[in-house]
């Protein structure tokens, strides 16, 4: 019993970890939206004014998806701590759904007509 327990506690104790973090991304992402692109070293913070507002957005933006896809690795993370199966559809031939369609059509009675 008291493995049980010690098992339920490490996996509450991996779900808070999941959690919190999972939030950080979160409060990152939605800072770095509207945030400028800059260097932070030692307490000296030195904005990147010598790249085009193009290439800036460039930055930021590759910079943010890093971040989003990371996040999602973490919710897939947590997803598994929790036990959600988030299986993908299966994919379908389509010529093989449209012969399982017919036959289906063709084992239904057809209507009876008064």
């Amino acid at each position: 019993m008291s493995n049980l327990l010690e098992q339920a506690s490490q996996r509450v104790i991996e779900i808070n970890k999941a959690m919190s973090e999972i939030e950080k991304f979160e409060d990152i992402i939605s800072a770095g939206r509207d945030a400028e692109i800059a260097f932070a070293d030692k307490g000296n913070t030195k904005y990147i004014t010598v790249l085009s507002p193009e290439k800036m957005q460039e930055l930021k933006d590759t910079v943010l998806v890093a971040i989003i896809n990371s996040k999602n690795e973490k919710d897939a993370e947590l997803e598994r701590l929790l036990g959600i199966d988030k299986r993908k559809p299966a994919v379908i031939n389509p010529e093989f759904e449209k012969a399982v369609q017919e036959m289906e059509q063709q084992k239904k009675p057809d209507p009876v007509e008064d």
